[in-house]
Parts: C-alpha cells; structure tokens; sequence
C-alpha cells in the first residue's frame, strides 16, 4: 500500500532524448476498438459502437525505478496504489477511452480486447493519476483542459453504476466491459518497451478465499480475521504481498481494519459470510476475472457444510473446482488448503476428504498443500484461553493462530525474505 503522494511519481519522469516510439496497440489483433486522434492536441472522438484508442508519448524511464499504477478494477482507490518495479526499462503509455455521443440519452455497454505490442506493465483509470498536464506523455497540450469536464475515471460496483471491468488475457493482451451514460471512461496502459530486469518482478498476489472466517467484520467483535496479523507477519518479515479479491469490507460496512505502520491494511478478499463451499466456487466464476490473477490461494472452506449429508459433494468437489478457476486464470498458483478449526464431529469427516483433494491435484507446476488449523486450537469459548468467540469464529488469540498456521506453511513458496518465527 503506498501514499497518494508517490501517485504523482509519475509526473517526474523523464524521457531519454531523441529515442524513437516503438511501442503500440495492435489495432489489427484487436476487436471492437479504433484508432482515435491523440486528443490532448485533436478533438476528441465519440463512440457508442467502439471503444477509441491511441499511442501516447514513448521510451519513458523512471528514475526511481518503480512506477505507481493502479490495482486491477480498483478504479475508485487513488490512494493504495502498488509499485511495479520497472528498473531502468522504457516505459510506453496508450490511453484507451469511451466516450458516448449521445450524453445523457441512456445507458450504452461495450466490450473490446485490445492487443498490445509489448508486455503490460500496469493501468491508471482516474484523471488526477494521468494528470492532464502532463508533459511527459502529453508535452505541449492543445487542450489544457480534459476534452470533457465531468470527472474522468472508471467505475467501481455501484447501485447506481455497474462495474468498468478490465480483465488481463494475456501479458499483452485485456478485454473490456464498460459502461457510460454521460462522462468519459479512461483507462492508460503502461507497456514495456523492453525486457524488464530480473529484479523487477511485481509484488507476488494472494487471494484469501472463504466464508464468514475469511471475510470478518462483525461490528459487535473485534473480528479481523486471520488476514490482518498475517499481513503483519509479512511486513515483519519485509515482504511485500498484494492481497487481492473482488471484496474489500466486512459483513457490517462500518467496520474497520486499523492501519499498519502508518498504511491502511490491505484489505481485498474473496470472503462470504455464511457461505458454503459450493456457494464460493459459484460466486468465484463470476469474480474470479475481475482482479489480477494470484499467484498464492488460501482456502479456508467447510465450517457451513458440515450438516451437508455428502460432505465429498459439498466440500471435496467444489473445492477441486475452486482450483480448476484458480489454475485457469495463473496454471502455477500455488493453493493452500486450511483444515477447519474444529477438533470434533463431522469436522473428522471433512478433514481426509480435503487430504485427498489436495494429494491428488498436487503438481510441481501447482502445489496444493494443507495447513493444520485445528492443531492446538480451543475452540470452547468457555474454556481456558479460548480461540472462538463461538465455537466457530476466530477471536484474536485464534485469528493469530491461524495467520501463524498460513504464514509457516507458506514459507517455502514466498520470495526470499528475513526469517521470521510466528
């Protein structure tokens, strides 16, 4: 998570003299999207059948080495912004947009992929992060001003707009599904114009996949779930992890993750209070492309199945099928499967299934393992130091034990980083 500040980042870049453009949309490999003039000079173009699009300024190098771009379909956030470490490479800029004709006259949705010549480095979708001065990507405007005054940006999930999503199909290829009624839709893609250092890989990303355990936020508790001490145990141990997912707040949306180090708690996930397994596998195939693919899944299922009278078919079969859409979207990711937090009844009957689940869709490509969470776990809340609020939900003592449990089954898989005991 970074300050709104290092946004501006961008704006102090600078570009190699003389050095000739090269990167570019691949307007023939594309569909439903054209060729539009540079509006920062030209006026700008309408469009409710294509999507519009063009090369911006090329051959940028950040000098810091690290450039501030926004997370996947998180259009509203111009704030937690992630890093991409980009090195001394050539960054390219494209700025794709909808721009409806006929404003105020309906709502219109389209789609378009959009092939790009050079990987994808990462996308900006709000004005005030592309800023309309800019003179690196747009040096010398004829138009000082954004070709409309409405508020540039992208939308995220409201009741009164649906969501502007991107999804990345390839390093160098996305689909869009937008929306517009009335303003402008923007989206900058920042490319490589070269083969990025070996040091520049992004931030690994993880997804937290579960029901009410993973999702917390009761108002009444302190319920932060497992997920906020296990970002402490990778801060500590000087990762940089990017917690993905469709979701960001609790069952209750008044309650709050504190900040961590003076940054706000990264709180992305794929929780859903109440959930049963195949419930989550079901809302998966709609979320799951709406945010970068993780590299990491953890999966903690089966708490709300255990009255199911077939726990292989409400429990085991929906979770191979969980990680069949996770290896569809990244075939390397690596899954870990969290044994339920019970000690007794049918959490005995689950607990070889999952085994099972995991020896056989284990590979080297795409480990799947178990964590142990009912090891040492106190599930009375009546008994001595208890690790429930209930019997089922996590107090603090318990979502620490489970963020220990992730953390140490995780080590093998995480990039190197200063050794940490939970």
């Amino acid at each position: 998570m970074k300050n709104r500040d290092r946004a501006f980042h961008i704006l102090a870049l600078t570009l190699l003299p003389a050095f000739t453009a090269h990167g570019a949309i691949v307007f023939e490999k594309s569909t439903n999207v054209i060729r539009a003039p540079n509006f920062w000079y030209e006026s700008i173009l309408s469009s409710e059948t294509h999507i519009l699009a063009f090369d911006e300024r090329q051959g940028v190098v950040v000098p810091t080495g690290r450039l501030d771009v926004q997370r996947l379909n998180r259009w509203d956030d111009i704030v937690a912004l992630d890093a991409r470490a980009v090195g001394s490479a050539k960054i390219d800029s494209h700025m794709v947009y909808f721009d409806k004709a006929t404003k105020g006259k309906g709502r219109v949705s389209l789609s378009a992929e959009i092939e790009f010549d050079q990987p994808i480095v990462g996308f900006v979708a709000d004005d005030r992060l592309f800023a309309i001065s800019n003179p690196l990507f747009a040096p010398n405007p004829t138009h000082k001003e954004a070709p409309a005054k409405a508020r540039w940006s992208l939308e995220e999930n409201q009741s009164w707009t649906p969501l502007d999503v991107v999804t990345l199909l390839s390093p160098t290829r996305i689909r869009l599904n937008w929306t517009n009624e009335s303003a402008t839709d923007p989206l900058r893609v920042f490319t490589s114009a070269g083969p990025l250092p070996a040091s520049a890989r992004q931030m690994p990303r993880l997804v937290c996949i579960g029901d009410s355990i993973t999702q917390g936020g009761k108002r009444d508790r302190t319920e932060l779930t497992y997920r906020w001490p296990l970002a402490g145990l990778f801060h500590a141990a000087g990762l940089e992890i990017d917690f993905v997912g469709s979701r960001r707040q609790g069952l209750h949306a008044d309650a709050v993750w504190p900040d961590r180090e003076g940054q706000p708690f990264d709180a992305d996930h794929e929780g859903y209070y109440g959930a049963k397994t195949a419930s989550v596998r079901d809302k998966l195939v709609a979320t799951l492309p709406t945010f970068s693919a993780p590299d990491i899944a953890l999966i903690h299922l089966g708490t709300n199945d255990q009255k199911a009278t077939d726990h292989a078919a409400a429990v085991a079969g929906p979770l191979e099928e969980i990680i069949g859409l996770l290896r569809a979207r990244n075939p390397r990711v690596t899954v870990l499967l969290g044994h339920l937090n019970f000690n007794a009844g049918n959490a005995l009957t689950i607990r070889p299934l999952v085994e099972n689940v995991a020896a056989r869709l284990t590979t080297p490509e795409s480990p799947v393992v178990t964590v142990h969470h009912y090891r040492g776990w106190r599930e009375n809340p009546k008994g001595d130091s208890p690790d429930t609020f209930d019997w089922a939900h996590p107090n603090p003592s318990g979502q620490k034990k489970m963020a220990d449990a992730w953390f140490s089954a995780l080590q093998s898989f995480l990039p190197p980083h200063t050794p940490a005991t939970p």
